[in-house]
């Protein structure tokens, strides 16, 4: 948890290439260079046993900024959200005595501009080919 300045990276889940554990974590990307923040789902699998795991994702430096979703596996997330601004901050809500699951991967980079559109059609080139930065969040 914590605050990450970056423009380029895969963002997981505190388990890495595990099940995420129980508990509450918060996680903040900001673009070392003043530009928006994108993140693009490469995977994401969260429990919705027992009332469900929650991925929360906000648009801004922290909590309190404007919430654009929450999301698990009965509410599945979009895949990409962008910022308003120059961050955004995803909390992982993981309650006690429920199993867990494989958690996400996001792609992490910086844009200039508000088009999702130019952005779909570099998706030809393969995501993982276009970043060296790995990001685990424990």
């Amino acid at each position: 948890s914590g605050v990450r300045h970056t423009c380029n990276g895969l963002f997981t889940d505190p388990g890495g290439n595990g099940n995420y554990p129980q508990g509450t974590w918060i996680q903040t990307f900001r673009s070392y260079n003043g530009q928006r923040i994108r993140a693009v789902r490469q995977a994401f699998s969260l429990s919705t046993s027992n009332g469900g795991h929650w991925l929360d994702v906000y648009d801004g430096a922290d909590i309190s900024a404007p919430l654009i979703g929450s999301y698990n596996n009965s509410n599945l997330p979009p895949v990409a959200f962008q910022s308003s601004g120059n961050a955004l901050t995803f909390r992982l809500r993981a309650t006690a005595n429920t199993t867990t699951s494989a958690g996400w991967e996001y792609i992490m980079s910086c844009f200039i501009g508000s088009s999702f559109q130019t952005f779909y059609h570099r998706l030809a080139i393969p995501a993982y080919a276009l970043f060296q930065s790995l990001f685990y969040w424990k």
